[in-house]
Protein backbone atom coordinates (compact mmCIF):
# COMPACT_ATOMS: atom_id res chain seq x y z
CA UNK A 1 0.00 0.00 0.00
CA UNK A 2 2.83 2.32 0.89
CA UNK A 3 4.71 1.40 -2.71
CA UNK A 4 1.35 2.58 -4.16
CA UNK A 5 1.06 5.81 -2.65
CA UNK A 6 4.95 6.37 -3.64
CA UNK A 7 4.49 5.81 -7.08
CA UNK A 8 1.28 7.92 -7.26
CA UNK A 9 3.27 10.91 -5.72
CA UNK A 10 5.77 10.20 -8.03
CA UNK A 11 3.72 10.44 -10.96
CA UNK A 12 2.23 13.44 -9.76
CA UNK A 13 5.75 14.98 -9.41
CA UNK A 14 6.79 14.40 -13.05
CA UNK A 15 7.78 17.73 -15.12
CA UNK A 16 5.22 17.64 -17.57
CA UNK A 17 2.28 16.98 -15.06
CA UNK A 18 2.73 20.52 -13.34
CA UNK A 19 3.06 22.38 -16.47
CA UNK A 20 0.14 20.46 -18.18
CA UNK A 21 -1.72 21.47 -14.94
CA UNK A 22 -0.78 25.00 -14.95
CA UNK A 23 -1.55 25.43 -18.89
CA UNK A 24 -4.74 23.70 -18.12
CA UNK A 25 -5.74 26.38 -15.64
CA UNK A 26 -4.28 29.38 -17.88
CA UNK A 27 -6.85 28.02 -20.25
CA UNK A 28 -9.73 27.72 -18.12
CA UNK A 29 -9.44 31.33 -16.14
CA UNK A 30 -8.43 33.36 -19.64
CA UNK A 31 -11.87 31.12 -20.92
CA UNK A 32 -13.45 32.41 -18.50
CA UNK A 33 -12.80 35.84 -19.21
CA UNK A 34 -13.37 35.74 -22.56
CA UNK A 35 -16.47 33.92 -22.81
CA UNK A 36 -17.44 35.95 -19.32
CA UNK A 37 -20.51 33.37 -18.72
CA UNK A 38 -21.98 33.97 -15.39
CA UNK A 39 -21.73 30.38 -14.20
CA UNK A 40 -18.39 29.77 -14.49
CA UNK A 41 -15.94 31.28 -12.26
CA UNK A 42 -12.10 31.00 -11.17
CA UNK A 43 -12.58 28.48 -8.45
CA UNK A 44 -14.73 26.32 -10.34
CA UNK A 45 -12.10 25.97 -13.25
CA UNK A 46 -9.42 25.53 -10.57
CA UNK A 47 -11.44 23.21 -8.71
CA UNK A 48 -11.96 21.16 -12.68
CA UNK A 49 -8.07 21.41 -12.98
CA UNK A 50 -7.16 20.08 -9.60
CA UNK A 51 -9.46 17.06 -9.24
CA UNK A 52 -8.55 16.41 -13.00
CA UNK A 53 -5.03 16.05 -12.12
CA UNK A 54 -5.46 13.92 -8.91
CA UNK A 55 -7.98 11.52 -10.82
CA UNK A 56 -5.56 11.29 -13.64
CA UNK A 57 -3.30 9.08 -12.56
CA UNK A 58 -4.91 6.91 -10.52
CA UNK A 59 -7.81 6.54 -13.84
CA UNK A 60 -5.03 5.62 -15.88
CA UNK A 61 -3.02 3.35 -13.65
CA UNK A 62 -6.54 1.28 -12.69
CA UNK A 63 -7.67 1.54 -16.61
CA UNK A 64 -4.29 -0.26 -17.91
CA UNK A 65 -3.69 -2.49 -15.49
CA UNK A 66 -6.96 -4.21 -15.73
CA UNK A 67 -6.51 -4.49 -19.62
CA UNK A 68 -2.86 -6.24 -18.86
Amino acid sequence: MIGASMEFIAELSRPWTPATLALGVALLVIGQFYYLTPDRDILISLTMALVAYAAATWYYGSHFKCKS
